[in-house]
Formats: C-alpha cells, structure tokens, sequence
C-alpha cells in the first residue's frame, strides 16, 4: 500500500532531525569536555542508525519479505539487548528513560519472529529456546547488576571510612593558637600594607563618603603555637583584603611569633577596619582563619589634608590593638 511507504520514508527523513534536536535539547545547558561531546555525537548517531534499521523492519514486514524480516528484527534485538544491558550493568542514566521502550522492542520482535514461523513444531521448538536464552540471559544481566551494585555500595562505605579517617587526623593537627603577652618572639612576619587611599586618584576620591577617611594603625602582636603540630603563616585579612606575610613562616609547637603589619605607621583607609584575622595552612594543606578580636583608640583632633585641586578631607586617627584570638575555623580542605 501507497501510505506504508509514505510512513516509511516521513520517518527515514525526519529521524535524524528529530533525534539530534532532541539530543541538543537536552545539552545545551550543559557544559560539556571534547570527550563527552564526541561520546554525545557517537551515541545520537547509533540511535539515528537503529531508528532507521526499525523503519527498514516495518518496510519488511508490510512488504512481507519473510528473510529481510527475520535479518532486520534479528538485528534490532541483538541491539536492544546489548543496550539494555549496558544501562543495567553500566548504570547509564542518561539512555535508562529509553529502557521500557528496548524492552517492548526486544518481547515484540521476539513474538513477531516466532509467530511468522510456519511450521508448529519447529515453532514450539524456537518459543522454548527463546524462552530459556532469554531467562538465562536476564538472569546474567540480573547477577552482574547486583555484583555492581555491591561493588559501588562497598566504595561508598570505603570513601566513607576513609573521609572519616582523613578527618580524625586532621583533628589532631588544628593549629590552635593564642595570643602571647610575656614571652619573647622566637620569629616574626610581616606584610606590607599599602595606603588604600591615594589623594591623587580621582576615581578612589569620588568614593569616600562625606570626604571623611581614616588612619589605621594595627600594632604588632605576638601569637603562640599551643597546637602539637608546626602550621604555615600565610597572611592577614582585613575587612576582605588578604595582605600575605612577605616571610612566611612555619610555626613549630609552642614557637611565639611576631605579627608586624602597618609598621606602627598609619595607614590611610576609606572605613573603619570591622574585621581582621590570620590566614594559616595546617601540615596537610588544609586552611584555617583564625578572627582576631581587637580594639580601637581613637584619636580626638582629626587631621586636616587639601589636595591640588582645594578639595578638603578630614582624616580620623584609629590604632587597633589585637585583644584575643578566635578558635581556627577550617576554610578549605
């Protein structure tokens, strides 16, 4: 009939459209590596050929060509098989929506192939061979997805143990620290602040706020390591700028340290300082923040500074002084 070839040659047609916009589809928001986007094409087109190859099948059938039949519907079930069990051993989540539809395929075209058989007997013979390489074939497919599923049960309990052994050890070797007061330095870092505020920047001026900036003085202090294990001084951050120490240091237990940071020299900044703490790496590489609290003194008789083009600023003196440190806080592992 005329409109089994008109459907036969709308789906050899429309097929690879409709496959690959439905593959892009589902992609395009995905960022995807050269190797996945190679996997991507490859997988489109084998299911562009087996569409084709079910569209040659049905052109056998209503043609009723018994041999193409038997090679297409062959074929299409050795395929469907193979796919189906790559997705139950495999554990492909990407095709496994396509699972009900492999199922029906391979039970139709077994069905369709043994019912076309002539003769009853070697039909009867054919249903019950089908019928036992099927079973066994399942049964296979069943055994290797539970041995898998085992297998990936027992990796997650063994990532598991192991993440909390990484964590037991790292417990052992927070760097924990103190401020010092009496005893000497046995080291010292620095860093170098620059002045956040330039008088000549025009951009940096059109920033502050009711022309009103601040000199900040940090004073030195002194740490402790009280930890059993040596950890690496990074850096210091202030209000979110992380200045690292020029020298930086490795801490042994019990080693005091000396924190130099504005020199005891004032530096100019566009707000108050809100928050300052030290920046540290334990012997695993894992980081820590440790929050200094501090306080302020400030002082009463502001300064006065007039830039080149007569524009007046009013400068706040503050000096910070470190009053106690927090427990470290683990940042990145």
């Amino acid at each position: 009939m005329w409109y089994h070839w008109l459907i036969f040659s709308l789906i050899f047609i429309i097929t690879p459209f409709s496959i690959t916009y439905f593959v892009l589809s589902i992609s395009k928001n995905k960022e995807l590596s050269v190797g996945q986007i190679k996997h991507r094409n490859l997988t489109t087109g084998a299911y562009i050929l087996l569409i084709w190859l079910y569209d040659l099948l049905y052109m056998a059938i209503f043609n009723k060509w018994v041999v193409c039949s038997y090679i297409f519907g062959i074929v299409a079930i050795i395929i469907s098989v193979v796919n189906i069990t790559k997705v139950l051993v495999n554990n492909q989540k990407e095709v496994k929506g396509l699972l009900p539809f492999e199922l029906i395929v391979v039970m139709a075209l077994s069905i369709y192939l043994i019912y076309i058989i002539e003769d009853d007997s070697l039909q009867s013979i054919i249903m019950t061979i089908v019928a036992a390489v099927y079973g066994g074939l399942f049964a296979l497919i069943g055994v290797a997805w539970t041995i898998k599923d085992g297998n990936k049960k027992r990796q997650e309990e063994l990532n598991i143990i192991e993440c909390e052994r990484k964590e037991e050890e790292r417990k052992k070797l927070v760097p924990y620290t103190k401020l010092e007061m009496l005893l000497k330095e046995t080291s010292f870092v620095e860093t170098f602040i620059e002045q956040q505020v330039k008088f000549d920047d025009e951009q940096k001026l059109s920033e502050i706020e009711n022309n009103t900036c601040y000199l900040i003085n940090i004073a030195n202090f002194k740490i402790r390591n009280i930890s059993n294990s040596n950890y690496i001084l990074h850096g210091i951050n202030i209000d979110g700028v992380v200045f690292k120490f020029k020298n930086q240091s490795i801490l042994s237990s019990n080693e005091v340290c000396k924190v130099t940071t504005t020199r005891n020299s004032p530096v100019v900044f566009m707000k108050p300082i809100e928050k300052i703490s030290l920046l540290l790496t334990d012997i695993l590489g894992n980081k820590y923040e440790l929050i200094c609290e501090f306080g302020s003194e400030i002082n009463d008789l502001p300064r006065g500074i007039e830039t080149l083009e007569n524009k007046k600023y009013t400068l706040w003196e503050y000096t910070y002084r470190i009053q106690n440190i927090s427990l470290p806080n683990l940042i990145e592992l």
